[in-house]
């Protein structure tokens, strides 16, 4: 229930600065047009989660998987093997291991998985 509330008073927020105006109108006066009108807010919601998960949340992925990777290119040099290197190293593993794993949860909530299958029940379980 509070996770409805904050969408609906996100997409409200969203849809009164989308006007771009400034009128001196109290923009709290236009909720509940705004809340009359469920099919925009479904529109509104679904195009917010498309620009989180699918855009934004790729490309956080993204940068963080080219970072890593050149993180262990550098850290890899035979001349960094002090123990502060190698405590780096690992902390780069690991920031690619979970950046890795995050990716097919952020494809489930993007696209969905299909239901039934093996792979699909031992990712969800």
């Amino acid at each position: 229930m509070e996770r409805r509330i904050l969408l609906l008073l996100l997409a409200a927020l969203l849809q009164c600065g989308a006007n771009g105006r400034n009128d001196g109108e109290d923009d709290v006066s236009t909720l509940p047009r705004i809340f009359q009108n469920q099919g925009n807010f479904v529109d509104t919601l679904d195009t917010i989660k498309f620009v989180a998960y699918s855009v934004v949340a790729n490309v956080i992925v993204g940068v963080g998987l080219i970072g890593n990777l050149l993180n262990l290119v550098v850290l890899t040099r035979p001349n960094l093997k002090g123990v502060m290197y190698v405590y780096l190293l690992g902390l780069a593993v690991s920031n690619l291991l979970v950046l890795i794993s995050a990716l097919p949860g952020l494809y489930d909530i993007s696209t969905g998985l299909e239901d039934g299958s093996y792979s699909t029940a031992f990712y969800q379980a």
